[in-house]
């Protein structure tokens, strides 16, 4: 594990021109890491944390398209589209619940690297019976949190300990 401010084998994944692809995987491992830590710094009144981001991965880069056939846009769309799904457990008084969750980011590419532009999130059920959510923006939940802060260690060389 590396200490906050070391040197860290992902260092290379971070330079300008990166492509995105390349970014992910060291992305999503540490995603977990990164949210839990998120979510535990903003608990209210001390109330112990109950959902814990377990694994985050399976990012699949092939886009939705995004032009409307309406209108010709005036500028170019320069972001690049990620899914990925996590599985997540929370913890009520009488048991444990997984659930997988789903996440559709937009990342754009600024002269600091890589920025979330914005992200979406579909909530799974806890049993393959029960349907998902509607899609909601969670650009400012923990998990999109947790992405601009690796970003923002992965930019400068440092990571926080796993």
């Amino acid at each position: 594990m590396q200490a906050r401010n070391q040197p860290s084998s992902h260092q290379g994944h971070c330079q300008h021109q990166q492509p995105l692809t390349e970014l992910m995987p060291p992305l999503l491992e540490a995603l977990p890491s990164y949210t839990n830590r998120v979510m535990q710094r903003s608990q209210i009144g001390g109330v112990p944390l109950r959902t814990y981001i377990l694994i985050a991965g399976n990012a699949d880069f092939d886009p939705l398209p995004l032009a409307q056939q309406q209108w010709q846009p005036a500028l170019p769309d320069t972001t690049e589209q990620v899914f990925f799904t996590t599985l997540e457990r929370s913890y009520t008084d009488q048991r444990a619940i997984a659930s997988q969750n789903f996440y559709w980011a937009f990342f754009v590419q600024t002269e600091q690297g890589w920025q979330l532009a914005l992200l979406y999130q579909q909530l799974g059920g806890s049993s393959p019976e029960q349907p998902t959510s509607p899609r909601r923006d969670a650009s400012t939940g923990a998990i999109a949190q947790g992405i601009r802060l690796w970003l923002r260690d992965c930019q400068a060389g440092v990571f926080a300990a796993s």
